[in-house]
């Protein structure tokens, strides 16, 4: 029920676009030159070094709690947590929340990874047509 919800929020897809940044903004360009063409897989090693970096690492745990982080005070501001509690257990509201927020910080960065690498296939790909002159 959470996980759907957290679905269709504006903060999930937020948070999506703030790991992409720290994926980009952490990134250790190649210095490329103009006769020499790019090699293999360019794009999966930026990607892999830029998942390493320190930008990621500290942006890591934001991203990951933004999308869930908020509902338990909003929850219990409209007193709509009371009603959760009462239709289910305290223990099975704490472990969907739980869950809830993991899997959310999964998907986050899935999701940031995957757009991170298609910004860098596409950027590296029209780079390396350009320089050919095709």
């Amino acid at each position: 029920m959470d996980f759907t919800r957290m679905l269709h929020e504006k903060k999930f897809y937020l948070a999506v676009l703030l790991s992409v940044a720290a994926i980009i903004a952490g990134t250790v360009w190649p210095e490329t030159k103009k006769d020499s063409p790019l090699a293999c897989g360019t794009f999966l090693e930026l990607l892999n070094s830029s998942l390493q970096s320190q930008t990621v690492l500290f942006i890591l745990p934001l991203a990951a709690v933004l999308p869930c982080g908020e509902e338990y005070l909003r929850e219990k501001d409209s007193h709509f947590l009371r009603f959760l509690i009462i239709r289910r257990s305290k223990v099975v509201y704490c472990l969907d929340k739980v869950v809830t927020t993991a899997l959310s910080g999964a998907i986050v960065w899935l999701l940031g990874a995957f757009f991170a690498g298609l910004f860098f296939f596409c950027f590296f790909s029209a780079a390396k047509h350009s320089g050919t002159g095709r």
